[in-house]
């Protein structure tokens, strides 16, 4: 019955038992259920590195042939190190590597198995002093490259036969790019480079300078107890609780890993209510995002479950998490009729006609045509049920489908939605409005708008760059070939010509209906693997500036996540050293936010990646501040959707040059990891300012406010004509450390 019920996709709940009738029970039951019938090789043999080890061992034990003997061990010996179990897997290296060096079997191993053996054992070394350093002695600055301080290895040995070993294979093949930057990162590691570092194998010095001197932004999660360390997955920073200061709900992708919500105190502290609130058995997540989709007042979460997964026969659920007001969450994924299984990768809420009642966008991986998953548009039907759509609509995006956004590209006041695909050209679905009959329609306009994207994308976000109002857009470049895309990185760094192929896509809005490419125009002409990522202003300038998280299913992979900072709306520069936000480990889910309410935006990012060895504590940057003037609107819709979303604002401000208008609009902005709802605006250096505008999308009423101070936290009531200033406290999490402001070079 099981089976056929997740082939079926039926609304009927499996046969549970009596303590399991209530729905976070039957939740809990079937992610349970997914876990224990989650299949190694069923899975492509990417996840469950556990059951994989014990796969190898068996294949091990059965095996005679003396050559195939070698190899197994060698798949065991990496899936050990996969799994995180590295002095294991170092110990099967090392017996097996002066066995391979006469191996010459081209049908069994195509390659050279010695050399192969050498270097992943080298970076199994590198792994276990990041264990034994970075993960388990973990600190504020464990990590970030250039590597300093605190940084710096305590526990040496594992690094040293790293080096060892690299410079062993470099001495083989100098133009081992990849052993070259690992045994620089070695060297750093142990506080000896750039001095001890040959000449002909130095990275230069000058490869981690910044030219902009920017304060550091200092990672205060260790202190707060939101280091807590997981695989990729996702962040929603908001005020779940309705206290004026931002909680941190976050999920990743382990099978029985669960979901975590941190709520703020108010007095610098988190307390973590995971259990209290209800996800007690809400395990696994790769993306999450939040609404109000009953307009009560309080935020809800969604939670994405199922992508990279092939075994059809056991795809998890995702869920809906009712905000019940009372510091409690109840799952009422069945009763709302979202309950289904597919490898689900994304969602997007949005009001896509208008009605104030937000809908769900969910993207799936279509990869099968005798057995697809298309990608569902739940209509909210406004009695606390959905029902799916996308086929009326239009929407019928084929494929691997990944990132999804919506915005209203044209400005025509109906929310648009662009979507990526990892093996095809992306989507861009033009929303018709109502027509007259009150049947919306969408339209894939891609080509003819410009924005078709590169055949493998996965990551994309709205983003006003120039702040003129009208909404740009990036689109990522993936490649299913890590280590190539870290050579191109690594090239990069060393002052190699950049791989165009690589690039991500920034489309400039023309404001006609169309986008052009102005990619190297803004100076992201660069490599950027992320595999997470998304948009605020860190200096409070006005402008909306990137955090990139560099994550890949590589172990071998270690380049930092990127800070790149907004100039004025002419281009981005990488201020990623100078901010000490370069962290080495992978990055994934990303969330702006001011989660000490003291007018600037904070960022966490949920770290890791999808192997169970490749774990990492998550990591919140505390901004260090700017002499910028801010402001903080909460808005309230009444009959457009309560949590504001899709209200475009428009602040007037004026300045010494004159007046200037910044706009915002309400989103939680990238597709994997959710910003805050309430719209934090970055003033400049405004003398005051001149009025405020809103338009509210279900009505299209356009309200002013003047007489509105800076620096200030402000609620917004949709039709009640006044503006209300919030009684909210700063929240003393960390000392400062200096200041953004600068002089340029």
């Amino acid at each position: 019955m099981f089976h056929h019920f997740l082939f079926g996709q039926s609304n009927q709940i499996p046969n549970l038992k009596a303590n399991e009738k209530d729905h976070v029970s039957q939740m809990a039951a079937l992610l349970r259920d997914h876990y224990l019938k989650a299949d190694f090789i069923g899975l492509g043999k990417i996840f469950l590195n556990d059951k994989g080890t014990e796969y190898y061992k068996k294949r091990l034990a059965d095996c005679k042939d003396s050559e195939r003997i070698l190899l197994i061990k060698n798949d065991l010996a990496n899936q050990m190190l996969r799994d995180g179990h590295v002095e294991e897997s170092i110990e099967i290296f090392t017996e097996i590597l002066p066995l391979s060096e006469n191996f010459r079997n081209q049908e069994l191993y195509p390659g050279n198995l010695f050399s192969n053996l050498k270097k992943t054992l080298a970076l199994a070394y590198v792994r276990l002093g990041e264990q034994k350093n970075c993960i388990l002695n973990h600190g504020s600055e464990s990590c970030i490259l250039p590597i300093k301080g605190r940084g710096i290895h305590v526990i040496k040995e594992p690094m040293r036969n790293a080096i060892r070993i690299y410079k062993e294979l470099l001495l083989a093949d100098s133009t081992d790019i990849e052993s070259k930057w690992l045994m620089n990162i070695a060297y750093m590691s142990l506080g000896l480079y750039p001095d001890s570092v040959s000449k002909k194998n130095r990275i230069p010095i000058h490869t981690f300078d910044s030219p902009y001197p920017y304060g550091t932004f200092k990672d205060i999660a260790p202190q707060l107890g939101l280091d807590l360390k997981g695989l990729s997955g996702s962040v929603i920073m908001d005020d779940f609780d309705n206290d004026n200061d931002l909680d941190v709900f976050f999920c990743n992708m382990g099978f029985d890993s669960p979901c975590q919500y941190f709520v703020n105190n108010g007095d610098g502290s988190f307390s973590n209510r995971s259990k209290e609130s209800g996800f007690a058995g809400e395990v696994s997540g790769r993306t999450c995002i939040q609404a109000d989709y009953n307009n009560d007042g309080f935020m809800d979460i969604y939670i994405v479950r199922g992508a990279w997964e092939r075994q059809e026969d056991n795809m998890p659920p995702s869920s809906l998490m009712r905000n019940n007001g009372n510091g409690t969450f109840t799952d009422v994924t069945i009763e709302s009729g979202l309950l289904g299984f597919h490898p689900s990768y994304n969602a997007v809420w949005f009001d896509y006609n208008n009605d104030g009642r937000i809908d769900l966008f969910v993207s799936n991986e279509s990869l099968d045509p005798e057995n697809p998953h298309f990608a569902k548009l739940y209509k909210n039907n406004g009695d606390g049920t959905f029902i799916n759509v996308a086929k009326e609509v239009g929407l019928t995006p084929e494929g691997w489908t990944k990132g999804a956004i919506s915005f209203d590209y044209n400005n025509d006041n109906w929310p648009d939605l662009y979507i990526c695909r990892a093996d095809g050209k992306n989507y861009l679905y033009k929303n018709s409005g109502n027509t007259g009959n009150g049947i919306i329609q969408f339209t894939n306009v891609a080509m003819d708008a410009g924005v078709l994207g590169h055949q493998v994308s996965f990551y994309t976000f709205p983003i006003d760059f120039n702040n003129d109002g009208w909404i740009d857009l990036y689109t990522s470049k993936s490649a299913f070939d890590y280590s190539d895309l870290n050579n191109a990185i690594i090239n990069e760094y060393l002052g190699k010509p950049s791989r165009k192929s690589y690039h991500p896509l920034f489309y400039m809005n023309n404001k006609d209906g169309t986008f052009r490419d102005a990619t190297d125009e803004v100076k992201l002409n660069r490599v950027i693997k992320n595999m997470g990522i998304n948009t605020g202003d860190i200096d409070n300038d006005g402008y909306p500036d990137i955090y990139a998280g560099t994550g890949a299913l590589s172990l071998a992979s270690l380049v930092p996540n990127l800070m790149l900072r907004n100039y004025e709306g002419k281009y981005f520069e990488d201020v990623t050293m100078a901010t000490g936000t370069g962290n080495l480990q992978h990055g994934h889910g990303v969330s702006f936010g001011d989660i000490d309410n003291d007018g600037d935006q904070d960022i966490f990012e949920v770290m890791g990646d999808g192997y169970s060895g490749d774990v990492y504590q998550n990591v919140l940057y505390e901004n260090p501040g700017s002499p910028n003037h801010w402001i903080n609107l909460k808005m309230e819709g009444v009959q457009s959707n309560r949590a504001g979303i899709g209200v475009r604002v428009q602040v007037n401000v004026q300045t010494a040059e004159g007046t200037r208008d910044i706009f915002s609009t309400v989103s939680s902005g990238g597709s994997f990891g959710a910003s805050c709802l309430r719209r934090e605006i970055g003033l400049a250096n405004a003398e005051k300012i001149n009025y405020i505008e809103i338009y509210w999308p279900s009505t299209g009423i356009k309200e002013v406010f003047k007489g509105v101070k800076m620096d200030r936290f402000y609620k917004i009531k949709e039709a009640e004509k006044s503006i209300q200033e919030l009684s909210v406290k700063r929240i003393l999490l960390n000392k400062k450390e200096g200041s953004l402001h600068h002089k340029r070079k």
